[in-house]
């Protein structure tokens, strides 16, 4: 169908001396406005209206072959009305990022991160108190399948702040928090220009620290010092030697207080999976070691975290890592002093994606330790399409599902 502007276009002024130009419509022609119609017979008019009939008489008939036709190709193959997708639903495999707090003797949070499946950044928070989950969004300018990580500290004996890291579009180490009151904003780590991260970096958490991996592949990081007019400080360890595989999965954990290493876990090239430690008065990294000789998928799912059972002395390391059957398994020690016992694995972490991203909640920080026992590790990962929720138990001996989160 034409427009307005398509008839005006055609409706041309008559200049004198020439021929008056003829509209066409449909077929059939109009004289142009204000000229007067030939006193001669229009002898082929009846027959061109005799067409025009016929051909519309056709067309009906085409149009109900085609129409009794499709209607039994589709028959039995209906589809329903094309979608939206929910804005708030899981991104497949998208990264995951998990912190908790405790409120008080009895009660606990947990802040829980993903991306959705408009590439936007959504959280979603559990009360023990009320034993719901509440689902909230977040507007930072997140990398599309941006990896996360999430620790968090206290800001009072009563007031947490959960801490989240990201890539931004730029590929720059971001940083995004919440207050107590549950408000996000962004970080002061976001006003730095640090050196940017490989495409394919992946990132590890442990406040004051953050982890990644920069474009030459080396493992690079930052602490926060508020003594210094630029808080984030380099946590000087480029080396040669600690080259990880691109893509590698990283982690970070504490082996007791201050006065103790960071455990740094990452994949080299070859497939093993290293532990380094790093000392806080700023010397480099030593002491690397093959936590196992499993044959571990190149970017294999990895994280870790630490805990001090109730029955336990020292502070214990668990190491879960994706196989090459996509089974998680479970590496621990009970302490920085003994040696890794497993793998092994659990029915609660059965079913678990390919490449699954795989979140552990960290205990503890490098400020403050919780008390031995008052808190019980949790670990998230995709499973049948969904989130799932596993809780440790048993010592660390044990794990089982508490459901699924309800994104």
């Amino acid at each position: 169908m034409r427009s307005d502007s398509d008839w005006t276009q055609q409706e041309k002024e008559v200049v004198p001396g020439q021929a008056p130009e003829v509209m066409s419509c449909g077929g059939l022609e109009l004289a142009p406005r204000g000229q007067a119609r030939s006193s001669q017979p229009r002898l082929g008019l009846r027959r061109r209206w005799l067409w025009f009939i016929v051909g519309v008489a056709l067309m009906g008939l085409v149009a109900i072959v085609l129409g009794a036709t499709l209607g039994v190709m589709l028959k039995g193959k209906e589809s329903g009305p094309v979608s939206t997708p929910e804005p708030s639903s899981l991104a497949f495999l998208s990264s995951l990022a998990a912190a908790s707090w405790g409120v008080d003797s009895d009660d606990y949070g947990i802040r829980l991160i993903y991306e959705d499946n408009l590439d936007q950044m959504r959280t979603a928070t559990f009360e023990s108190k009320t034993g719901s989950w509440q689902k909230y969004k977040d507007n930072p300018r997140i990398r599309k399948s941006s990896p996360l990580a999430a620790s968090r500290f206290n800001l009072s004996s009563n007031a947490v702040q959960v801490e989240l890291f990201y890539l931004a579009e730029d590929d720059l180490v971001s940083e995004w928090n919440w207050q107590p009151q549950g408000v996000g904003g962004r970080g002061s780590l976001n006003g730095e220009r640090l050196t940017k991260a490989s495409p394919s970096s992946r990132l590890s958490a442990y406040w004051p620290f953050v982890l990644y991996q920069d474009q030459q592949l080396h493992l690079q990081g930052y602490y926060f010092d508020a003594n210094f007019r630029s808080p984030w400080q380099p946590m000087n360890l480029s080396s040669s030697d600690y080259l990880a595989a691109n893509g590698s999965s990283l982690s970070m954990v504490p082996n007791g207080g201050s006065d103790q290493p960071i455990s740094i876990f990452h994949q080299q090239d070859n497939g093993d999976m290293m532990e380094y430690l790093w000392y806080t008065n700023g010397t480099t990294l030593r002491n690397k070691t093959l936590i196992t000789s499993d044959s571990v998928p190149h970017q294999a799912a990895m994280t870790a975290f630490t805990w001090q059972p109730g029955s336990a002395s020292q502070l214990a390391t668990y190491f879960l890592y994706q196989d090459t059957s996509a089974t998680i398994q479970m590496l621990w020690r009970k302490s920085l002093s003994d040696s890794w016992n497993g793998p092994k694995t659990f029915d609660a972490f059965k079913d678990a994606h390919n490449s699954t991203g795989i979140s552990c909640l960290q205990m503890n920080n490098f400020f403050s330790e919780i008390s031995p026992g008052t808190q019980t590790p949790r670990c998230y990962f995709h499973a049948s399409g969904a989130v799932r929720e596993v809780e440790m138990g048993g010592d660390g001996q044990d794990w089982k599902i508490v459901g699924t989160v309800p994104l």
